[in-house]
């Protein structure tokens, strides 16, 4: 019984000192965008992108894989519900495929995470409301470098608060 304990003991520390030294090593792969009343992190290969739509808040991309990150920052329409406005979206950007829909906590509300294909990319669009604002983050990624993209995503989407 004694060896069963120790054994699992060790494991659990063995678990732990991995997890401190991924954490650890993870810290110097990010930087940290804090700019336009939003603020999250992001892979430090990126850089700065462009987006021609005028809610656009924040743009980053991977130079070379083609990843992109755009946030915007919208008003509710009067008698949006979040769901409402997140279907009309995604709609808006014509799916070939869609794939999943959940409803994560983001930024500490509810959001709405939905995945689909579209002609030439796949792309993962996260909305969410706080402070009487809708936050669009839109992740897009060619279909064969959008599996890779999610530490990436999801690093963004994990970290991203309203100032």
């Amino acid at each position: 019984m004694k060896v069963k304990r120790l054994r699992a003991l060790a494991c659990l520390g063995a678990l732990i000192l991995g997890a401190t030294l991924i954490i650890g090593c993870a810290g110097g792969e990010v930087k940290h965008f804090a700019e336009n009343g939003i603020s999250f992190d992001y892979p430090k290969t990126w850089g700065p992108g462009n987006s021609s739509n005028p809610n656009a808040i924040a743009a980053l991309v991977s130079p070379s894989t083609g990843v992109f990150v755009v946030v915007l920052k919208e008003t509710l329409p009067s008698g949006y519900t979040l769901k409402q406005f997140n279907d009309e979206t995604v709609m808006s950007m014509n799916p070939t495929q869609m794939i999943s829909g959940t409803f994560p906590t983001v930024a500490g509300v509810e959001a709405c995470d939905s995945v689909f294909k579209t002609d030439d990319s796949q792309m993962r669009i996260v909305i969410l409301e706080k402070n009487g604002n809708i936050y669009v983050i839109i992740c897009s990624a060619p279909v064969a470098a959008f599996d890779n993209a999610q530490t990436s995503f999801n690093t963004v989407i994990n970290s991203f608060q309203v100032q």
